[in-house]
């Protein structure tokens, strides 16, 4: 793989890892020298920035990326956007994040049913991507204890149909 797509996964590996990440982590995964991972770091550490995200090494906690989570989210979509396309970029995310099969067809049904109560159609690239993104996101925020603010208040959000069609989605 690139160097390009050594960063990219580097970066969701930080984005959602379950425990402390050290340069043997990234070698052991991506099966390069020690010099290579400290060289994509500092790639990487280049393009987070431009999400005002920063990534970090602490002794204690190995490799962290910090920074507010809507832009880490943000961050995480993109990024995983970049991998599926790379060759066999869907197996490499579900192997990172450990996605399940019957995970990403669970979700694909609830959206199929989401698509007939709001009266939509997604394009068949959202309807295969849209699952992983969700539990790319799902999985950070079981992974992550901050609570986010949004700026909508919940009375507004919890009457409209999309907000019905997100709880069935997510229930």
């Amino acid at each position: 793989i690139t160097e390009q797509q050594r960063v990219y996964l580097i970066i969701v590996m930080l984005l959602c890892k379950k425990e402390e990440l050290s340069l043997f982590h990234f070698t052991s995964e991506l099966d390069v020298s020690k010099n290579t991972i400290l060289s994509d770091l500092n790639e990487a550490r280049k393009l987070v920035d431009n999400y005002n995200v920063t990534i970090r090494y602490s002794r204690k906690y190995g490799y962290l990326i910090e920074g507010e989570e809507f832009s880490i989210r943000k961050l995480l979509i993109n990024i995983f956007y970049k991998i599926i396309e790379m060759p066999n970029g869907k197996s490499r995310i579900q192997a990172l994040v450990n996605i399940k099969e019957d995970e990403l067809n669970g979700l694909r049904q609830r959206l199929e049913k989401i698509e007939n109560k709001l009266n939509l159609k997604f394009t068949d690239e959202k309807i295969e991507t849209l699952p992983y993104t969700l539990l790319l996101v799902l999985h950070r925020v079981k992974i992550n204890t901050l609570k986010t603010s949004f700026s909508i208040p919940y009375k507004e959000l919890s009457g409209t149909k999309e907000y019905q069609a997100t709880e069935e989605l997510l229930f």
